[in-house]
């Protein structure tokens, strides 16, 4: 339900039926904290990935995002020990090993240049349309 009222997603109950069929055989055989963990990391992830607002993304890819924090039982768990799973998204700094040693931040230019890039053409700031 989150997901869907991010992306401002219609989501029947006919749909909401399907998606819960087709997802809980995944999380059914977990502990309530482990599924709060698997079902958390989906959602931010499913969060960062999806793209198309209106609209919920399809029943695979939650599946995939469910599979891979399964096999990855690390992710957030500190923060779930913690309980401070929920200000994830505003808080967390990744360690400082996660970047490459020679990782610098993009320029305001190069953000800007990427943004361009990735608009459609229809709201490209340079064509005017």
């Amino acid at each position: 339900m989150k997901v869907a009222a991010a992306f401002n997603a219609p989501f029947l109950k006919l749909a909401q039926a399907v998606y819960l069929e087709e997802l809980w055989p995944l999380l059914e055989k977990e502990t309530p904290e482990e599924q709060r963990r698997i079902v958390t990391y989906m959602q931010h992830s499913v969060l960062g990935d999806w793209r198309k607002p209106g609209m919920m993304p399809p029943i695979a890819m939650l599946q995939d995002k469910i599979e891979w924090a399964k096999m990855n039982p690390n992710m957030f768990s500190a923060l779930f020990r913690s309980g401070k799973h929920a200000e994830q998204p505003q808080n967390y700094t990744p360690p400082a090993d996660a970047k490459p040693p020679d990782w610098e931040p993009l320029t305001a230019e190069e953000l800007q240049a990427l943004y361009r890039k990735w608009q459609p053409p229809s709201v490209n700031q340079d064509t005017g349309t």
